[in-house]
């Protein structure tokens, strides 16, 4: 190790006190707020999403700080996670489904200052040192390749991006007994949000993961999505769907969960689940009513191999050359230490952060 490398002996991850937050938004502003936002602003909009069920619950920061000056305002990093549900198949064919805390890492940010000291490194160190349950599951999606993660125990996802021009296709017939309705309440997402829960949790094979899809975090997006409608777009009217539920007499048959992202000018699919093909083809015509109703351009899709799409909608699929999926599990037990990594499944646009 280089002798200018920072131990965890110089270094501590703690929640900071009230002037280290405020100095963490001071610090921050002017890489995630200027110069589209005042100060005053970007205080707002952060004071707006820390206000929602889903960062009271999830969301934590800390700072990073000498050992021998804790309160210092002198930050050395900054890192803000997500608590997030995971439920976890281990490689043994009788072992039980293990559910647990994961986590996303949102943000990793370290002063101009202090870069190229090895900060970044001790707070993701740090962090992890935190964690003694048998599985550790964090991912994050990374803007700087896969290199500098990697080094550290993440693995690398499929990450690949559809993005469909939002023109507005011909009518599509439904099959007899086949109905769309919408999910237009919270108490419509809460629902599919459990029924993916446990669909999600019933397909996992052994060395499987996945994060669960919450109503919380949908919402989330809705909330940030919906700020920016309000103050850059002057949006008066804004949408209050959640997607929309294809089913047939007997069960539902697929489910599409969106959010409306006015930032990027395009309707992002959360989460999308159909049982064939054809579940896709047939929600599709209603992506484009909802995106052609709300002038965004494109409807975006991050799809997984196990999702079934149409042919020539998979065939649209290329590399993402950012926010690249990557996930790290450790575990305590001796047994799977020599094992192949655990694979990421439903490892879709609900889990950005």
């Amino acid at each position: 190790m280089d002798a200018s490398t920072p131990t965890m002996l110089d270094v501590e991850l703690r929640i900071g006190d009230d002037a280290q937050e405020t100095q963490v938004d001071v610090l921050t502003y002017e890489e995630w707020g200027a110069p589209h936002l005042t100060y005053d602003e970007y205080l707002d909009r952060e004071d707006q999403f820390r206000a929602t069920p889903f960062a009271d619950d999830a969301v934590t920061d800390y700072v990073l700080v000498p050992t021998s000056d804790p309160s210092t305002l002198d930050l050395r990093g900054y890192l803000e996670v997500f608590k997030r549900p995971v439920v976890l198949r281990p490689w043994s064919p009788s072992a039980d489904l293990v559910y647990l805390d994961g986590w996303s890492v949102a943000s990793v940010y370290t002063p101009a200052r202090h870069r190229k000291k090895g900060y970044a490194s001790a707070m993701l160190a740090a962090f992890l040192g935190q964690k003694k349950d048998a599985y550790t599951v964090v991912n994050l999606y990374s803007d700087i390749g896969t290199s500098f993660y990697a080094a550290r125990g993440w693995v690398l996802a499929p990450s690949l991006e559809i993005s469909l021009p939002a023109t507005t296709p011909a009518s599509t017939r439904l099959p007899v007994g086949w109905t769309l309705r919408p999910l237009a309440t919270p108490a419509d997402l809460e629902a599919i949000a459990t029924h993916d829960q446990e669909r999600v949790a019933g397909r996992l094979q052994p060395g499987e993961l996945a994060f669960l899809l919450s109503a919380d975090a949908v919402t989330f997006f809705h909330v940030q999505h919906a700020y920016f409608a309000r103050k850059h777009l002057t949006l008066s009217t804004l949408p209050t769907t959640f997607g929309v539920v294809l089913q047939d007499d007997k069960a539902i048959l697929g489910y599409v969960v969106w959010a409306h992202n006015f930032e990027e000018n395009q309707l992002d699919i959360l989460k999308y689940d159909g049982s064939t093909p054809e579940v896709f083809a047939a929600c599709l015509p209603t992506l484009h009513e909802e995106a052609a109703r709300w002038n965004l351009e494109n409807i975006v899709l991050w799809p997984t191999d196990e999702m079934a799409l149409p042919n020539e909608v998979r065939a649209l699929a290329t590399p993402r050359s950012d926010s690249l999926s990557m996930v790290l599990v450790r575990t305590s037990k001796d047994s799977e230490r020599e094992l192949p990594p655990y694979t990421w499944v439903a490892n879709e646009k609900y889990l950005y952060a």
